[in-house]
């Protein structure tokens, strides 16, 4: 399966530079813009980010980020090669320090296309981990940890709306290597997960506020195939400031429902609200 799938990746890269004629080529290593902006709904972007849990006395924060390593462009197309790495965890916060919960691992490849101004493709690999601590077990009583880890192809499409100030997106993870090896703690197959996740979003800028700054709403909605296809659902309203180069930081106030983004609970459903700043680069 992972020969079929770098064949395809093969294809996809052969015909988008093969889309380039005889003209020249810009190529720039380490460029410094990306194709597609960071989805602001996602509850799983590759960011910088901290978050309050409303309901309890929980924190979400994450470390990491999209690094473009190379891209080619003539006029309108371009190709951009890009890898990102960001760690998830949650953290519960008792009288004298915080504890944490769960330790999420996500790296990816990406290869992203843009076929004109308005319509990027993106492909690519990555692989997610994600596990219970010891402090969730030993004091905290989440009891035993299980096995959750994907190693998958992404393929989606992103289009930019100028009728939205923005864009939509949608696509599907298809997991070729998936283990949710519950052990018993939850009533699931141990061996068969369904492998495709589908996820779709959007963002759209209604009000601009300052020179670089903007009020912007985003929905992210993930349908999981491990769960039988139940919604992880992500709802954001928020300011946010762009550079010149697109580097965003963002305030925004989220409300989540559905299914958990976190493996270790894939199959419990939770609702919640957050204040969070990200800062995405």
């Amino acid at each position: 399966m992972e020969k079929k799938i770098l064949c395809i990746l093969i294809a996809l890269v052969s015909s988008t530079t093969g889309a380039f004629p005889g003209d020249k080529v810009e190529f720039s290593l380490l460029p410094m813009r990306h194709l597609i902006p960071v989805w602001s709904a996602n509850s799983t972007a590759h960011r910088i980010s901290a978050s309050k849990i409303m309901e309890n006395n929980n924190y979400i924060g994450s470390m990491g980020g999209v690094f473009p390593l190379i891209s080619a462009a003539q006029e309108e197309k371009a190709v951009q090669v890009s890898i990102a790495s960001t760690l998830y965890a949650q953290l519960e916060r008792p009288p004298k320090h915080l504890q944490v919960i769960n330790v999420d691992f996500f790296v990816d490849l990406f290869f992203d296309f843009s076929l004109n101004e308005n319509l990027v493709l993106r492909s690519g690999f990555g692989h997610t981990s994600q596990h219970l601590t010891d402090d969730a077990i030993e004091l905290l009583g989440y009891g035993r940890s299980i096995n959750y880890l994907r190693d998958y192809f992404q393929l989606f499409g992103m289009l930019k709306a100028e009728a939205i100030k923005g864009f939509v997106y949608g696509g599907a993870y298809y997991n070729y290597k998936f283990k949710t090896q519950a052990a018993g703690k939850y009533d699931v197959p141990d061996d068969a997960p369904n492998p495709m996740i589908y996820e779709m979003g959007t963002e759209i800028t209604p009000l601009q506020v300052g020179a670089s700054s903007f009020v912007y709403a985003g929905v992210d909605i993930k349908l999981r195939g491990e769960a039988k296809f139940g919604a992880s659902q992500n709802y954001q309203i928020g300011i946010k400031h762009v550079n010149d180069l697109g580097r965003t930081i963002r305030f925004a106030f989220n409300h989540h429902a559905g299914l958990e983004e976190r493996g270790q609970f894939f199959v419990l459903h939770n609702t919640f609200n957050t204040f969070s700043l990200y800062f995405d680069f």
